[in-house]
């Protein structure tokens, strides 16, 4: 392309002295133009942008899945927390999940509930949020209530048809089933601890539930 561009120059553009050339640096001109050398030359230059491209389309998008991949392995770290307003009465669910240097918090509200179902709630809609099925999840509460009842109480449930021992139907049964298909997707560790305690995980899903009973849904994305 570029020895064709020489040529088109010759005989489109009228340069001073160009028509003093002979016919034999005509002829010359149009040897050079019409070389093996100019025209593998001028096809690799045609060639790299799309080559480049081409490269780029195949493999970045591969690197990205990797890192992607990569950070889909790690742990991720868990905080729930429920409140709820003269109980019943309006109330409000938090989660804080955490994986990498990624954070993200969740909440929401309900007009009419329990203390208990909003802290059953915030894990449902916690583990709603892993897309990938067997994730390492470390889940921490403080309500001993969930944590019992998927660490302890849950097997006796099921095996008497979510029955509880004085043979009567298990409250927020609805809840707990949709949390016990949930936790079944993952290895889910349950862990408790004391509300207003100190654990920063656990302040802030608390101020998600309380702030969710005010504000609605939540949905922010943070780094850590």
């Amino acid at each position: 392309l570029v020895g064709s561009e020489m040529c088109i120059r010759d005989r489109f553009i009228d340069m001073p002295g160009r028509q003093e050339k002979t016919e034999r640096s005509r002829q010359s001109a149009s040897s050079v133009c019409m070389t093996p050398r100019r025209q593998a030359h001028g096809v690799s230059r045609l060639r790299i942008a799309p080559v480049f491209v081409a490269l780029c389309t195949r493999f970045v998008p591969s690197l990205w899945r990797g890192l992607s991949d990569m950070r889909q392995h790690g742990t991720i770290n868990i905080h729930t927390d429920g409140a709820c307003k003269d109980n019943p009465g309006p109330g409000g669910w938090g989660a804080v999940l955490e994986v990498g240097n990624e954070r993200l918090c969740i909440g929401g509200r309900e007009d009419f509930t329990t203390n208990q179902r909003m802290e059953l709630r915030a894990a449902v809609e916690a583990l709603k949020q892993i897309s990938t099925p067997g994730r390492d999840v470390w889940l921490v509460t403080d309500s001993e209530y969930v944590q019992k009842g998927m660490s302890e109480w849950l097997p006796n449930w099921k095996a008497r048809n979510w029955k509880n021992s004085k043979k009567k139907p298990v409250k927020n049964a609805d809840l707990w089933k949709e949390l016990d298909e949930l936790s079944d997707k993952h290895s889910v560790q349950w862990s408790w601890v004391r509300s207003h305690s100190g654990d920063s995980g656990n302040d802030r899903a608390d101020a998600l539930a309380n702030r969710a009973i005010k504000q609605g849904d939540i949905h922010e994305v943070r780094a850590v």
